[in-house]
């Protein structure tokens, strides 16, 4: 009766030895292959955009934080989109993408509160108007202004909304 209680016990230790033997564990593949990436991170924003006041400020306090704790920072690239949603304008859609504003390069960053690298951006509603190449006349209540920020590693990695 005993030789009966024993061998499922041999059977399952055998089975649990054979299945753990394997060289190609899911934890050896993950760890062999995956990056650390980084964040930009907003501290503080102010001001807003007024299609009254194109003249008014909008500002942003950004932190960066990547594995080395901002050592591999190289430049941070400012894009800004304009999103025509009404077209009604005489030119139809106006919407322009990607169009280059701004470089924040590794210098412009200071060691902040929390010993990570911060850099301060400000712009006005004029100013990304102008990169557009759009005139406050094309611009109309639901119209978006979008910033995007783009991460470059001095290893030649970068980072953007998309790589989230």
């Amino acid at each position: 009766m005993k030789k009966i209680h024993l061998y499922p016990i041999v059977i399952t230790f055998l089975a649990l030895f054979i299945a753990c033997e394997s060289d190609d564990k899911v934890v050896d593949e993950v760890l062999g292959t995956y990056t650390s990436g980084a964040v930009l991170r907003t501290l503080e924003k102010s001001g807003s955009f007024d299609m009254f006041r194109v003249e008014r400020v909008f500002a942003v306090t950004l932190e960066e934080q990547d594995e080395q704790n901002g050592e591999l920072i190289e430049r941070v690239d400012i894009t800004v989109d304009f999103v025509d949603n009404n077209k009604t304008g005489p030119s139809g859609d106006a919407t322009n993408l990607g169009v280059a504003f701004a470089t924040l390069a590794a210098t412009d960053f200071t060691l902040g509160e929390r010993g990570l690298p911060t850099a301060d951006f400000s712009y006005t509603m004029q100013e990304a108007l102008t990169a557009l190449g759009v005139t406050l006349d094309q611009v109309l209540p639901g119209d978006r202004i979008a910033i995007n920020l783009e991460l470059f590693f001095t290893d030649g990695r970068s980072f953007k909304a998309d790589d989230a």
